[in-house]
C-alpha cells in the first residue's frame, strides 16, 4: 500500500503493465493500493517514502519496521543515516544495495548496526533473488503451505 504522495505506484504500474481492478492493482498475484484497502488481509506492507513527521507518526504503529535505501554515494549515506536516526527508536530493521567500495568505509561508519545488504535484483519484482535474506524478517508470520513460488 502506497501510503505516502509521490504516485509512484501508478507509475510503476503503468510500467509494468499491471491489471486495473478499479480500487487497485494487481500483479503476479499481489494487490497494490495506493489508499486503505477495502478488504482484509492477513498482512499489509506500507511504502511510507521519506521520512517525515507524518510518517513517523505511522511507521511506530507496524508489527515489522524497515527502513530501505540505497546509500552507494555520500550524500545518499548521509540521507539514509539521518532517515535513519529518525526512526532508530522503533528498532527497524536496515535493508539496503550494497555500497559502492570506495564510500564503504563512510557507510560502515554510519551504520553500526549492521544492515541486510540485498544484492541486486534482476528487476523491480524479482522476489527470488533476495527471498533467503527476507525471510528471517518475517518469519514469525510465515505460515506454510503446500503452495510454493
Amino acid at each position: 500500500m502506497q501510503c505516502n504522495p509521490s504516485n509512484h505506484l501508478n507509475s510503476i504500474a503503468n510500467a509494468y503493465e499491471f491489471s486495473n481492478q478499479g480500487t487497485f492493482y494487481n500483479y503476479n498475484g499481489v494487490d497494490y493500493y495506493d489508499s486503505d484497502p477495502d478488504v482484509n488481509y492477513n498482512f499489509l506492507v506500507c511504502d511510507f517514502g521519506v521520512i517525515n513527521n507524518a510518517t513517523l507518526r505511522l511507521y511506530g504503529d507496524f508489527d515489522v519496521r524497515l527502513l530501505c535505501g540505497f546509500a552507494g554515494f555520500p550524500h545518499e549515506i548521509a540521507d539514509f543515516s539521518e532517515a535513519y536516526k529518525q526512526v532508530k527508536m522503533e528498532n527497524p530493521t536496515i535493508l539496503t544495495l550494497k555500497p559502492n567500495e570506495e564510500f564503504k568505509e563512510n557507510f560502515d561508519e554510519s551504520f553500526k548496526e549492521n544492515p541486510i545488504v540485498l544484492k541486486k535484483p534482476k528487476c523491480l519484482f524479482d522476489y527470488k533473488t533476495n527471498q533467503e535474506l527476507f525471510k528471517p524478517v518475517v518469519k514469525e508470520w510465515i505460515v506454510e503451505t503446500g503452495k510454493r513460488f
